[in-house]
């Protein structure tokens, strides 16, 4: 992976010279209602596509870190079990445990807003196109190989093939839909060094001592580079030295990372004069995803709200001219707003049932079409946002799974 560090008119001068706008992973710290955020932004052709905060804390172990845990205690009514881990107490679901045992989890929550942090004792490597999981407690003597199943027959024919010369050892291995976008030595690759961590997890949790770190995720926000569909950013630029560093060290001792060399430049920002959110106009796309009105180029708008049972979009025509063949034109407008709406689903975190009421439109065909293009748009989305049906009223139902907290 290429190194530097950068100034503003470098940052600009790479845009020009490449002919287009690059794609860059952005990492920085945002100041939002008084409490400070690391932020982790992608810029597609400069344009906020994908989006994650989290408030800056002092935190001993980050989501995705695997430790030697205790059961401390079980709870029968409820069929839970809790685990202590230093001086912190995690939510396990299920009770098969024994009190006082010793065992490697994987934290999945931290404690925050007074909500109970939780741990898993099914221990998961995600990397950009594969997924190794282990179970110890239900360990295995073979392997197992799965294919997302969004690969077509063929696609799924051709990576079997890349990965069936792999050693799966005693994991559960899942091919993901980024893969057939790739390279088989980037793919293969990966999933090879994601098994040899693995196994060394294995391995160390016979040994270590109670509460002992097994494994530390990558640095804030290079997980995104997971979840980006098929573009991979041109660069990862940081105002933040520790992660620049971070970055720079596991992956010279894990080269495979990421895509390997497929990701481009990780770059230090370094011009004090003009900070990194103003480079790219972030504090302003935030502020925006925390506004109900999301403007259209067309002149119409969406309106954004969320409720206790779903969140609702409407689509307005606002200052659109209907021109001659309204038809026509409501038509157009609904696929701008449907592409819009994704955007915002994914960049807010939107999850649940999601109703999206567009302009009424006479022509079946016309929604059909506009139900297939919220499809296509939802692809982009990391979490598997799914566009189901248009009732008869017009409306769009959408269903998000949650991951995280939304964008407020």
């Amino acid at each position: 992976m290429k190194k530097g560090i950068i100034s503003l008119s470098e940052t600009w001068a790479n845009h020009s010279d490449t002919g287009k706008r690059m794609d860059d992973l952005v990492i920085c710290k945002t100041e939002h209602d008084g409490s400070t955020f690391l932020t982790a932004a992608f810029y597609k052709e400069m344009k906020l596509s994908l989006l994650r905060l989290t408030p800056e804390r002092e935190e001993q172990y980050r989501p995705g870190t695997i430790l030697i845990g205790k059961v401390e205690r079980k709870q029968q009514n409820t069929g839970s079990t809790y685990i202590r881990i230093g001086k912190e107490m995690y939510y396990l679901s299920g009770n098969t445990l024994r009190t006082g045992e010793e065992l490697p989890v994987q934290i999945i929550k931290t404690p925050t807003g007074g909500k109970r942090a939780a741990v898993d004792t099914r221990l998961t490597l995600t990397g950009r196109y594969g997924v190794v999981s282990y179970d110890p407690a239900g360990e295995k003597e073979q392997g197992s190989l799965s294919l997302s199943k969004k690969m077509t027959a063929e696609q799924r024919q051709v990576v079997r093939t890349w990965i069936n010369g792999i050693n799966l050892s005693c994991f559960d291995v899942t091919v993901r839909t980024n893969a057939v976008s790739a390279s088989e030595k980037d793919v293969t690759e990966e999933i090879k060094g994601l098994i040899g961590v693995m196994n060394r997890i294995r391995r160390d949790a016979g040994t270590r001592t109670c509460f002992s770190v097994l494994y530390e995720p990558p640095a804030f926000g290079t997980e995104m580079l997971c979840e980006i569909r098929e573009e991979i950013p041109d660069r990862i630029v940081t105002d933040q030295r520790d992660i620049y560093e971070r970055i720079l060290e596991r992956t010279e001792k894990e080269p495979w990372l990421f895509g390997g060399t497929a990701c481009g430049k990780v770059l230090l920002y370094s011009d004090a004069s003009v900070p990194l959110t103003a480079v790219y106009n972030l504090n302003r796309d935030i502020g925006r995803l925390l506004e109900k009105k999301v403007y259209l180029k067309s002149g119409a708008y969406l309106i954004i709200e969320k409720t206790e049972a779903f969140v609702s979009i409407d689509v307005n025509t606002g200052k659109c001219v209907k021109g001659k063949n309204p038809e026509e034109t409501y038509f157009s407008v609904n696929l701008e707003a449907a592409a819009e709406a994704a955007r915002q689903i994914i960049l807010r975190n939107l999850s649940g049932m999601i109703l999206i009421d567009f302009i009424n439109m006479k022509e079946h065909s016309h929604e059909e079409e506009l139900l297939r293009a919220m499809q296509a748009a939802l692809k982009a989305d990391p979490y598997g946002g799914r566009a189901v049906d248009m009732t008869k009223l017009g409306i769009m139902e959408i269903v998000r799974p949650r991951r995280g907290e939304p964008i407020r």
